[in-house]
This record gives C-alpha cells, sequence and structure tokens, in this order.
C-alpha cells in the first residue's frame, strides 16, 4: 500500500502533464518550470540532486529518529553497507552530472550556490529548503504516527530517542548561516513569501514520494497491533499538532498574500502562469534522484525488516 502512493503519485502526474502538454510522449518535451529542462532531464536533474544532499540528509535523520520513538527500533552508527550505497550513489550522480550538466552548473549547486536553472543565491538550495527542512521537525512524525494508526501497527513512545533532535536543529541552522554566509539569510528564508511557497510544496511532496518507501520496508514485517492507541502518545502528538497548524498557517498565508504566480516561474511553453497542479506535478520528477538518496540514508539509520 505504501509503495503504490509514490508510484500512483507519478502516474497521475505524467498523466496531468500530458493533458496540459496535449501529447502523450513527454520524456523529450520541456516540462520544467525553468524553460529549459525536458521531462528527462528533470527526472535525471543530477545537479539540482547534489545540492539537496545536505538537507536530504538531516531530513532523513529527523525522519528515522522519529520512527525509533514510535517503534522498538534502534538508531546506532549508519551501517556500513547502506552508507556505502548512499556514497556511491552521489558519486555516480556527480559524474554523470559533471558530464551531462556540466561543471559550472554542479559546482555552484553543490557549493550552495544556486537555487534554480538560473538563480543563484547564497545559500543554495539548503537555505531554500531550509523552512521545510525545519517544519519536518514537528511534521514528519505527525506523518509516522498517522501511518503507524492506518496500519495498525504496534506504536510505543520513547521520548529518549528524540533528544539528538535538539542537536539536529541547532546544526541545521548553523550550517544554513555558514552556506548564507550571514545570519540574515536564515531570516529571509523563513520570512520571505518565494520561499515559504517552496516550502510548502517541499512539505506536500516528501509524504507523496519519500516517507512512504522507508516506511514501506521499515513495517514490511512488523506485527498488527493488539492493544488500543496509547494513551502517553495522545499528549505529545496534540503538542506537535498545535505548533503544525499555526507553522503551516504562516507558510501558506504569505505565499497567497503575494500571489503565487507573481512567486512561480513563467516559461515560454505556456502563455498563462502555471497552475498549482502543474507546479506539484512537474516538482515531483525533480525528486526521483533525491528519493533513492533518502531511502538510502535511511536504510543506513535503520536497516529494512528482514522477514
Amino acid at each position: 500500500m505504501l509503495l503504490a502512493v509514490p508510484l500512483a503519485t507519478y502516474l497521475v502526474s505524467y498523466v496531468y502533464l500530458a493533458l496540459f502538454h496535449g501529447q502523450w510522449w513527454l520524456w523529450s518535451t520541456v516540462v520544467h518550470e525553468g524553460g529549459t529542462l525536458t521531462l528527462l532531464d528533470t527526472t535525471f536533474y543530477a545537479s539540482h540532486f547534489l545540492g539537496h544532499v545536505p538537507s536530504l540528509t538531516v531530513i532523513a535523520f529527523v525522519f528515522a529518529t522519529w520512527y525509533s520513538a514510535f517503534t522498538n527500533e534502534r538508531i546506532a552508527a549508519p551501517r556500513k553497507s547502506w552508507s556505502i550505497c548512499a556514497l556511491l550513489f552521489v558519486a555516480a550522480c556527480l559524474l554523470f552530472s559533471l558530464w551531462h550538466f556540466g561543471s559550472e552548473d554542479t559546482w555552484s549547486y553543490v557549493l550552495q550556490q544556486k537555487q534554480g536553472v538560473a538563480r543563484y543565491e547564497a545559500g543554495g538550495s539548503f537555505l531554500l529548503h531550509l523552512p521545510s527542512t525545519l517544519s519536518f521537525f514537528i511534521l514528519s512524525p505527525l506523518f509516522i504516527a498517522a501511518i503507524l494508526w492506518l496500519l495498525k501497527r504496534d506504536i510505543s513512545w520513547r521520548p529518549a530517542k528524540i533528544s539528538s533532535l535538539t542537536s539536529a536543529f541547532a546544526v541545521t541552522l548553523i550550517f544554513a548561516m555558514i552556506a548564507a554566509g550571514c545570519a540574515c539569510g536564515v531570516r529571509e528564508a523563513i520570512s520571505d513569501p518565494r520561499y515559504l511557497a517552496h516550502s510548502v510544496r517541499e512539505i506536500a511532496t516528501f509524504p507523496l514520494i519519500f516517507f512512504p518507501i522507508p516506511l514501506a520496508f521499515w513495517l514490511a514485517n512488523v506485527p498488527l497491533r493488539d492493544g488500543g492507541f496509547p494513551r502517553k502518545l495522545i499528549f505529545p502528538l496534540i503538542v506537535l499538532l498545535i505548533i503544525a497548524l499555526p507553522l503551516l498557517a504562516y507558510q501558506v498565508f504569505l505565499p497567497l498574500s503575494r500571489g503565487i504566480s507573481s512567486l512561480a516561474q513563467h516559461p515560454s511553453f505556456s502563455h498563462d502562469p502555471l497552475p498549482i497542479p502543474y507546479l506539484l506535478a512537474s516538482h515531483f520528477f525533480e525528486h526521483v534522484l533525491d528519493t533513492v538518496y533518502f531511502s538510502l540514508v535511511s536504510f543506513a539509520l535503520i536497516p529494512p525488516q528482514k522477514s
């Protein structure tokens, strides 16, 4: 069921893009909102992925840590075999990016100096994704708890396991300031409507194509729940929800007050501003490589359950 979610998301997105462009074979069609990348280039946008590696690593750690707090799993030193796979995947993407997208595009993303096809900003992808990365410290446990409850899996509450998240939060902010060159970059990231609009899109993306994959393998052999929902977990979830609702409202309201069309790019293939469903559908394909890396890092922290 969980693996069907990203598959269905990509299928529906492809059909939507095909209907929008009026053709069913899209791999050589420019679909990226930047107006230059075909669907094939967007799917294997390796330089773009390399810029996301720091953010993806943080989110994978946060996600795995929260999962361990709700289950009997334990995060120890990263498993060597999965870690090696993740490193080899990054190395392969680096070589491909240098060959296909060129050294300038590749290193601009890697050194956190580029945020999009033609947009250069100090802090790069890490700063662009800072609002969503920080949001997942609050939102990912709500998603995990909901999935465990819906799939009737055993749920526990071990708050001691999330003590490392405080350090992870601090490291994330410090790295963002270093990448941006000053603390003002962090202030801009959490207040600028363009950054917040991108954050909302990331928050809509991760539960559909990122989170279901490691959960599907982690939960494959977890027994069904015998008892009810643990009462001691209700209060922390309510607290998280109370924080999450205004957090989401803030990130949605500011971009809408500015106007989504004024924030989005205007590619030459569309006379009108791209609709929100298009911005989401094409965006999913940007993250194909990202989901592979995210899953590998997640498995390095918590290996898939064995039969």
